[in-house]
């Protein structure tokens, strides 16, 4: 299926905004990592702008609140882009599908993020809670209008009920 088929329905917008949900995640974290000083990332940055390069000299605090500073402006343009293809992806396909879509997209890289980045365990129960997850919402979608956003047991009317 070509892309763009893709992309006109909100599919690219709902999956790209659960992305970046999960990436200004990571941003908080090392946002938090960089205030803490518990990231090499932050000696990094200082042995790049002339620092010793022993690991025993600590860089100043001035420059972990900076890093830290800049991860936390990242979090916050990531949310802000995330939260504009979420409003646009809910407009092209209704909010059902497009919020189901968002928290499966955020889940999973949410922990292939934190598999990559952080070095977190993901256990066999994470796969299977994550593909339990994929084939429900997957369900629930395939029910919802895309033109409406109303799942099929939402529009089935009380009135088709056998009257005794």
């Amino acid at each position: 299926m070509p892309w763009h088929v893709l992309e006109d329905r909100g599919w690219g917008e709902a999956v790209s905004s659960g992305a970046l949900a999960s990436l200004g995640a990571v941003f908080g974290k090392l946002g938090g990592y960089a205030v803490c000083g518990k990231t090499d990332l932050v000696h990094w940055v200082f042995m790049l702008y002339g620092g010793p390069r022993d690991r025993d000299v600590k860089p100043r605090i001035w420059l972990n609140v900076i890093v830290a500073i800049a991860f936390y402006g990242a979090m916050a343009l990531s949310n802000g882009a995330m939260l504009g293809l979420f409003l646009r992806a809910m407009s092209k396909m209704g909010s059902t599908k497009a919020t189901i879509l968002n928290v499966c997209a955020n889940f999973l890289v949410s922990g292939v993020l934190g598999r990559v980045l952080f070095q977190e365990t993901l256990s066999e129960r994470w796969f299977l809670g994550a593909m339990l997850m994929l084939v429900g919402s997957s369900l629930v979608a395939s029910s919802c209008s895309t033109r409406t956003g109303i799942c099929q047991s939402a529009k089935t009317p009380a009135t088709n009920i056998k009257k005794e």
